[in-house]
């Protein structure tokens, strides 16, 4: 969940939503989507952020822990393909 009153993301326990982690992500831009995946083996945490960067983590499902944060505007740019 990405708040906007204090530009965090939570990650919650469903059903029972409790927290499990608060992650601040500190300046001015809020977080606008949140997206789990699992790309071959690892699962990542894809945050979009209002000024269209996006930020990732991987995320350790059995700990809940997030490491190796990465910006990733540069490689989107790269594979940007317009629709026609």
């Amino acid at each position: 969940m990405g708040l906007w009153t204090d530009i965090s993301v939570r990650i919650l326990n469903v059903p029972q939503l409790q927290e499990i982690r608060k992650l601040e992500l500190g300046g001015e831009v809020i977080p606008r989507s949140l997206l789990f995946n699992s790309f071959i083996e690892d699962t990542y945490l894809l945050i979009g952020l209002g000024d269209g960067h996006m930020i990732s983590f991987n995320y350790d499902q059995s700990s809940g822990e997030l490491s190796n944060k990465k910006y990733l505007l540069e490689l989107l740019l790269y594979y940007y393909i317009p629709f026609k």
